[in-house]
């Protein structure tokens, strides 16, 4: 944005400035800002996590799921939609495309490292749904110290 006063007629006018924030107005909604789009609902009982995962057009084939420890990684390649749209002389123009494709990831941390190998997987619709069973405390233990031998 300039500074004030407008350094030319349009920049004065309410259609300059409008023009002028779109980029701004852009970067504040853009989906990047969300993991490439993949917009979560994480909730916590007392043995585990449960996620809900938004991946739209993802085929279940494409996602993936990794977990290390108390991070977890979702990622998917959502393939391009183009068959949508008609081709050749009667092509439609593209007015409006908000769908991702392409590859998509999100991580996120936790407060409890997870056990991986009891985490449960459903992809239904478009929507990954996980159960993430917390791994339970190793309890501690006091170690005697022993004098060193001379």
């Amino acid at each position: 944005m300039s500074a004030y006063p407008p350094r030319s007629s349009q920049e004065a006018t309410i259609p300059g400035l409008l023009q002028q924030l779109m980029p701004a107005l852009r970067a504040a909604m853009d989906t990047d800002a969300l993991g490439d789009g993949i917009r979560l609902d994480i909730c916590e009982t007392a043995q585990d996590y449960r996620v809900r995962a938004e991946l739209p057009g993802a085929h279940k084939d494409s996602v993936r799921v990794t977990v290390d420890r108390n991070f977890v990684n979702i990622a998917a390649d959502i393939p391009a939609y183009d068959e949508d749209f008609p081709t050749g002389s009667g092509a439609a123009r593209v007015l409006l495309r908000e769908g991702r494709e392409g590859p998509v990831t999100r991580g996120f941390s936790l407060a409890h490292d997870i056990d991986a190998g009891r985490v449960q997987a459903r992809y239904d619709n478009g929507v990954l749904n996980l159960v993430l069973p917390k791994r339970e405390a190793t309890s501690s233990r006091t170690i005697a110290v022993q004098q060193a031998r001379p």
